[in-house]
């Protein structure tokens, strides 16, 4: 037997390692549902940058994250009825993305 199949406590060396990475990540990931479109147009913008499609994605982030703590973003706005009986609104992201007009600037 190599070195390579030996087994610590019957766990493969190659699923220790897998562990050892996901547990540096955790806390520095979340799994959002978004429209195909939205992340197709992050990794569009990634690709052009040369970067990856979460740094773009987290520099996105943060620019609405200032906007919506100066009130340019109001949620209600976007609202609507949810039959969720674990959240009061949901917002129709795969709508919302289709009529998104891309070209409007905040100094319109």
């Amino acid at each position: 037997m190599s070195d390579k199949d030996r087994t610590v406590s019957g766990v493969s060396p190659k699923l220790l390692r897998e562990r050892r990475k996901s547990a540096r990540r955790r806390g520095r990931r979340a799994l959002y549902d978004l429209p195909p479109g939205l992340i197709k147009a992050v990794a569009r913008i990634a690709e052009e940058g040369r970067l990856t499609n979460s740094q773009v994605a987290g520099l996105l982030l943060m620019h609405a994250l200032t906007d919506y703590y100066r009130g340019k973003i109001k949620l209600r706005d976007y609202r609507q009825p949810s039959d969720s009986p674990r959240y009061d609104y949901k917002i129709d992201l795969e709508q919302l993305f289709e009529n998104w007009d891309f070209q409007k600037t905040s100094k319109e």
